[in-house]
């Protein structure tokens, strides 16, 4: 694994190497949490705190 992995907002690897069982799992958190994801990125593009996204 690299010292730094890239997902999008629906959970695909973009960048970097990830377990295949551990991608799976970043991939349901990003689905079951899309909507904070997005509100999340609203905030960072305006330069705001962002709130916590729960794991899973």
């Amino acid at each position: 694994m690299s010292d730094g992995v890239c997902f999008t907002f629906d959970g695909e690897l973009m960048d970097g190497e990830f377990p295949a069982k551990q991608k799976k799992l970043v991939a349901a958190w990003a689905v079951l949490n899309t909507d904070e994801l997005n509100a999340n990125w609203e905030l960072a593009r305006n330069k705001q705190e962002l709130f916590r996204i729960r794991p899973l």
